[in-house]
């Protein structure tokens, strides 16, 4: 099939993107700092969980909502994961990238997926989160009724914060200066 104008142009733009983005971080794990450690597992069940968010004057977006119907609750209660942020740019990305190049990228600097429950958990922790702020989870997608696939993302709004959802699609593609949450891979000892 011949490719006409239109496609051909967004082929070679996808393609510079490629070759641009191919640059690979000298970073590893142990120089991206940590940037905060919460607990998983504390509620009994999305309800309650849910209803901490609420309570706590934290907006819910409709397609937010319907994610967290599909988290899980860890079984583990008291469950500390340590957390890191970072952007793209300091994953090495100096264009656009799709979100599973994203998570190649973090994957090989020692970073890792977070839990669907992450997200409203660390919603609940950032209070303080500076107005203007958006950061991504780097997440497993969620797919919901509807068979849209979703991450979390927290926003504060006009002083007003929010767990909302955003695209999941792996072949989505995500400016670099966007931030990502991304778990501290647990070494696990030798023995």
């Amino acid at each position: 099939m011949a490719l006409r104008g239109g496609d051909r142009e967004r082929k070679d733009t996808i393609q510079d993107t490629l070759e641009v983005n191919t640059k690979r971080s000298n970073r590893n794990t142990s120089e991206i700092p940590t940037w905060r450690t919460i607990t998983l597992g504390c509620y009994r069940s999305v309800a309650h969980l849910t209803r901490a968010l609420t309570t706590k004057g934290i907006r819910i977006s409709k397609g937010a909502a319907h994610a967290l119907t599909k988290v899980s609750p860890s079984s583990i209660a008291g469950r500390d994961i340590t957390l890191v942020n970072v952007s793209g740019h300091e994953l090495g990305f100096e264009r656009a990238a799709r979100g599973r190049d994203i998570y190649s990228r973090a994957e090989e600097v020692g970073l890792s997926l977070v839990s669907s429950e992450t997200g409203p958990q660390l919603r609940l922790a950032y209070s303080e989160q500076p107005r203007g702020e958006c950061l991504l989870l780097g997440m497993n997608p969620v797919v919901d009724d509807d068979g849209n696939f979703s991450i979390f993302n927290l926003q504060n709004s006009r002083n007003v914060l929010w767990l909302e959802a955003d695209r999941g699609r792996l072949d989505y593609y995500w400016s670099p200066s966007y931030r990502w949450v991304f778990g501290r891979r647990q070494v696990k000892p030798p023995y």
